[in-house]
């Protein structure tokens, strides 16, 4: 199995994000994150993604390896937009067709996906849009079958419209560029400064004696340990693999016995690394509720403010566009 996670996996460069202050990323992020959901139009979050996409290039990050860590919320996207195409019945009718359902429809359904299933190992790379293609011929299957003589037990009506295809790619775009500008946090803030940037951001909550420190330092292990979890989760598959093991074969409580002993080994790993992890603090003096000091000062420097002036300007014609639109 190959993880294609990328959020939290800290990238060094000597970009500008890279150099930029973290609590200046931070802030921009949750600004960001606004701006995505003030955005009224299909137009304008293209042009954000735009944006986005140049902010990636000027910061020399690795374009395609963002895209592809994109992969796993694909299908979550893909859903989305299928349900808008499904439920949104404004504007013009694009297309209208019916998924028939009748018996050899149900049966060459069912020997298409255990083709998928078996076929897939074979696949090195691009799993996904094997997957999807797969998919596409199940429902196309359903759709087209006018020559075939069997009755149908059931007819679902199924129309496009223009409104639904731009209230589809809309969310879409907004699950997407969601989870690029953090993983453009993550990729180019490690976690020592993700660290100091929280816990400066949320100093004031001090005054009403909420652990800042504790939770600042939990935030920031924790984006720390998804991809380190996830490569370990890997050695131990490929160490299962040379033994016999095989993920993708089997029936289901076969797969389920196989998954079990996968997870066993991920608790001792977890628990290994966590403890490997406390004595590692510890040895340098970290205590819980002590206050501590950083070797590196935190100061705001040019680009940081002309930063702060683009993202308030960016936010700003939000809000403008969101009341006028």
């Amino acid at each position: 199995m190959e993880f294609t996670v990328t959020l939290g996996q800290y990238v060094k460069g000597n970009g500008l994000l890279h150099r930029l202050d973290p609590r200046t990323k931070i802030i921009s992020l949750i600004f960001l994150i606004v701006i995505i959901f003030l955005v009224p139009n299909i137009y304008m979050m293209l042009g954000l993604l735009g944006l986005i996409v140049l902010i990636l290039l000027i910061g020399k990050l690795n374009l395609l390896h963002i895209i592809k860590g994109l992969q796993p919320v694909i299908l979550i996207a893909l859903f989305t937009f299928i349900l808008q195409t499904i439920y949104t019945k404004d504007g013009n009718l694009l297309y209208t067709f019916n998924l028939n359902i009748t018996v050899f429809n149900i049966i060459a359904g069912v020997v298409l996906l255990f083709v998928m299933i078996f076929t897939s190992k074979f696949i090195p790379r691009f799993k996904l849009f094997y997957y999807l293609l797969f998919i596409a011929g199940i429902f196309l299957l359903f759709s087209f079958n006018k020559f075939i003589p069997i009755k149908e037990l059931t007819i679902i009506p199924y129309n496009i419209y223009t409104m639904g295809l731009v209230n589809g790619s809309f969310y879409l775009l907004r699950i997407v560029l969601i989870l690029m500008i953090s993983t453009m946090l993550t990729m180019t803030t490690s976690t020592m400064d993700i660290n100091l940037g929280l816990e400066w951001i949320m100093k004031p909550l001090k005054f009403i004696k909420i652990p800042v420190s504790e939770i600042a330092m939990m935030l920031s292990l924790t984006l720390r340990f998804i991809p380190t979890l996830l490569l370990e989760t890997e050695k131990i598959m490929n160490a299962q693999a040379s033994r016999g093991v095989d993920f993708k074969e089997g029936n289901i409580m076969r797969r389920i016995k196989h998954i079990i002993t996968l997870i066993i080994p991920m608790f001792v790993v977890s628990f290994n690394k966590a403890e490997d992890l406390a004595n590692a603090m510890e040895v340098r003096g970290y205590v819980v509720g002590a206050k501590r000091t950083s070797i590196d000062e935190l100061k705001f420097k040019v680009r940081d403010y002309l930063s702060f002036i683009f993202i308030l300007l960016l936010f700003s014609s939000a809000i403008v566009c969101k009341v006028l639109l």
